[in-house]
């Protein structure tokens, strides 16, 4: 992206962009800001729900997000605080496409980046991190300390959920490293949790079965085939060989590669819809080199690697990533005409995992006594996305009883 100079004095850099700068003398001297992931639902009202005096500079979901918040760092310097809001698991933070781990901590490069944000702040200055359950358990805490480590400065992360209290979460920084004299965020009006949940089938029991499912925390996803049983298995048992990007327990279509598959569908047990982050997707065998997922909103294909092989697709980088936002299914199937495909899948990342949407029934009703149409309005929960018209009303020329 070329740097430019808008109107209302929003200042672009390379990727990440300062839509509100700093000012010190709202917050008693200290300079501030927040970092927010684009990817993030509503991330404008996000941002918005922010306290005067902080700086907001938001980052390209789609793309690397540590790059370009380290990229805005190199001109960044004298900040007291740099709090940043994304997505995040149990030892895991997402920045945009990049993921931060206990892993990748060890790579050269997400280690000169972490050290470029460190250095934008002022000796003692802490980076404060709002994402659902960074710090939960052995493994989130250590992963802390070791990017507490690998910044030099102090961090606070959750262990919980964070975001509305509505639906359990709030924005206390459970655990921290040194001492962290910044208040914490308070976000205002903001309706949704900084969550991402990885469903990678640790919990799932051996099993060959058209309906796979697996529940974290009150989250159950399920996936059904058509043609023959899915096989949950070690990957080992499940593929026969090794598969790059996949550990543990996976689940491969035909069970292994035995048998054909021409679709899945994946969903959310209760209706629920969520946000497809991306997934470990393994050619076991074939002939198909593709596949499409299709969902309420479009259609998009996708190339896999060689039979044996694998990758991480990552939706936030498709065409058209908002195909997979916000949806209650994806259905999966080849675009070869074949038809069928043997494939393997692991660590299926979801965000913004919401319950279905509230609708409104109206009924009208005719009163005896007068002769004259009262109308009356009731209130009732459905998952289903209907239209509404009053008993009775003409629609396309019938007479409808109440529902369409």
């Amino acid at each position: 992206m070329v740097a430019t100079m808008p109107a209302f004095g929003v200042i672009f850099t390379a990727h990440a962009a300062e839509t509100r700068a700093a000012n010190p003398s709202q917050l008693e001297g200290r300079k501030e800001v927040a970092l927010v992931d684009t990817s993030v639902k509503d991330y404008q009202d996000l941002a918005r729900g922010i306290g005067a005096g902080i700086g907001i500079v938001e980052f390209d979901g789609s793309k690397d997000g540590l790059a370009q918040i380290a990229q805005w760092a190199a001109t960044a310097s004298g900040y007291d605080a740099i709090h940043i809001l994304s997505h995040g698991s149990a030892g895991v933070v997402r920045l945009g496409t990049a993921v931060l781990t206990q892993e990748s901590l060890a790579d050269a490069t997400t280690q000169a980046e972490l050290s470029a944000l460190g250095r934008a702040l002022v000796t003692g200055g802490d980076v404060l991190l709002y994402s659902c359950d960074v710090a939960s358990g052995i493994s989130g805490r250590a992963f802390v300390k070791s990017l507490s480590a690998t910044m030099g400065v102090d961090v606070a992360a959750s262990s919980d959920a964070t975001g509305d209290a509505a639906q359990g979460g709030n924005w206390v920084l459970e655990y921290q490293t040194g001492a962290i004299e910044t208040a914490k965020l308070t976000v205002r009006g903001y309706p949704h949790l900084l969550a991402s949940t990885t469903f990678d089938f640790e919990s799932v029991a051996p099993a060959s079965s058209k309906t796979i499912t697996q529940t974290i925390g009150s989250d159950t996803m399920v996936i059904t085939s058509t043609d023959s049983n899915m096989l949950v298995d070690s990957e080992s048992n499940a593929f026969r060989f090794d598969v790059p990007d996949a550990s543990g327990n996976v689940m491969a279509t035909g069970e292994g590669g035995f048998y054909t598959e021409s679709r899945l569908v994946l969903t959310m047990s209760g209706g629920k819809t969520f946000d497809l982050t991306s997934f470990t997707l393994a050619q076991v065998g074939g002939d198909g080199a593709t596949i499409t997922l299709t969902t309420s909103k479009g259609s998009e294909t996708f190339t896999a690697n060689s039979v044996g092989n694998s990758r991480v697709l990552n939706l936030s980088t498709a065409v058209h990533p908002g195909y997979f936002v916000g949806v209650s299914s994806v259905v999966i199937t080849t675009a070869d005409s074949g038809g069928v495909f043997e494939w393997g899948f692991d660590n299926i990342v979801l965000s913004n995992i919401v319950g279905p949407p509230s609708t409104i029934v109206v009924t009208a009703a005719l009163s005896q006594d007068s002769g004259q149409s009262s109308r009356r309005l009731h209130h009732q929960r459905c998952s289903a996305n209907h239209q509404w018209h009053p008993v009775g009303q003409s629609v396309g020329g019938r007479k409808r009883p109440g529902v369409l």
